[in-house]
Formats: C-alpha cells, structure tokens, sequence
C-alpha cells in the first residue's frame, strides 16, 4: 500500500517515480535481452536442424540407391547362382534394416526439433506477458501520480485527509488484482505441465495483506484511483511488484 505523508512534497514525488521509472525500464530492458538470447537459440537450433536433415537426407538416398543395385543385381544373378542370390539377399536385408534405422533417427530428430521449438515459443510468451506486466504497473503509476496530484488540490475541502483516501484506493486495486492473479496463475500453472513438464514448481502467490483491508472511500464524491486492467499472464508479478514498490516508497519517505 503505497502511503502518502501530509507534508509530502511533488518534488519528492517526481523523484520517487522517476526512480520507479528507472527500475521498471531495467528489467524491461533485461527481459529484452532474454527474449534476443532465446531468438539467437532458435536461430542456431534451426540451422543445425537444417544441416543434419540435409546429411540424413543425403545418407537415405545414398542407401536407397544402393538397394535399387542391389535388388537390380539380385535379378541378374538369381537365376545362375543360388548362392550367391542368398548372399544379396542378406545384404539387401542389411542396407534395408540400416535405412529404416536412418529414417527412424530423422523422426525423432525432428520431433526433437519440434519441441524444441514449443519450448522456446512457450518462453518467449511467458517473457512477453512479463513485459505487458510492466508496461501495465507504468501505466498504473502514471494514474496513481494524477490521482494523488488531484488529492491533494482536493485534501483542504475533505474531511479525509489524502493519505487515508490513496491507502483505501490502492488497497482496493491490489485486492482486485490479486483476486484475478489467482485464478490466471492456475490457468498458466496447467499449460506449463502440459507444454513444458521440466518447468513444474511455480509456487502460488501469498495473498496480499492489501486485500484483507476494507477499501476506505469518503462519501464526499473525492476521485479514486482506477483499478488497472488485469495482466494477461502471470499476475501476482504485478501484485508482487506493488507491494515493493509501496515498501521502498514507505521506507524512503520515512527517511525524510
């Protein structure tokens, strides 16, 4: 819960959201690697496959002309020598074992390469819905800095003081987005066991002491901070990520 002193300055303010600011454009800027990182994989995975499937398809034409020679041989000489019909047939056997061998090694290469490429396409989704999570705790703290700007203009005709108004706001928000948080972390929680079994293990979020508390909003009409649209992915980052921010602001203003 993001709390507001009365003595509160904007300067201080601006300075706060410019670091917020500065934080969120970080890990963005991480994420961004990442997600460069798992393309350049990719990538590299692709050629790789392209190179051994060229070899494997060279190395089965390879073998199916040697049994088309062989299998020609064979009804040259099977009327002449018995033997020596036997000896072919056991060789065409060889190279046909050999060849389904080589074919049944290009199946499992490619069902490797396929997912393979499930896996890094799951990643990069799961690093994209990180992104919109911050690009949406962006655009909530650009509205909560208005909403507070418009408290304080509106703090000397309230019997409320800003700080009680901005706590009963945000409190609602964050309990809003933790309800919603919940059930898409199970939603995600069960495609990660269906797409990437390795990736089992997320823990549940912890409830947000926020949500507990009533929201407290004064009759008087005074604005109250929007509730954000809920991430599409993983969301008790973001009620995570708003509980820290409120323990460093809580912090820092302490120290003024």
């Amino acid at each position: 819960i993001l709390w507001i002193p009365r003595d509160y300055h904007p300067q201080t303010n601006a300075r706060f959201i410019l670091q917020i600011s500065d934080l969120i454009e970080g890990s963005t800027k991480d994420l961004r690697l990442k997600v460069a990182a798992l393309e350049e994989k990719l990538h590299e995975s692709h050629i790789q496959y392209t190179e051994e499937s060229e070899l494997k398809e060279k190395e089965i034409e390879n073998l199916k002309n040697l049994v088309a020679e062989f299998e020609s041989r064979l009804k040259k000489e099977i009327d002449s020598n018995d033997s020596v019909s036997e000896d072919l047939r056991k060789e065409m056997k060889q190279k046909s074992d050999e060849l389904e061998r080589v074919m049944l090694a290009q199946a499992q290469l490619i069902q490797q390469f396929n997912q393979s490429q499930e896996e890094n396409t799951f990643l990069q989704e799961t690093v994209r819905r990180e992104c919109e999570e911050r690009f949406e705790l962006t655009e909530a703290l650009s509205q909560a800095r208005e909403q507070l700007l418009e408290l304080r203009k509106l703090g000397g005709r309230s019997p409320l003081s800003p700080c009680s108004l901005s706590q009963g706001s945000l409190s609602s928000s964050v309990a809003v987005s933790s309800s919603q948080g919940e059930k898409r972390l199970a939603r995600l929680n069960s495609e990660m066991r269906i797409k990437i079994p390795s990736l089992h293990g997320v823990s549940k979020p912890t409830t947000s002491p926020a949500s507990t508390q009533p929201s407290r909003v004064s009759s008087s009409g005074l604005p109250t901070l929007p509730q954000p649209h809920p991430p599409r992915g993983r969301p008790s980052s973001v009620s995570e990520t708003r509980q820290r921010l409120a323990v460093i602001l809580q912090r820092r203003l302490s120290q003024q």
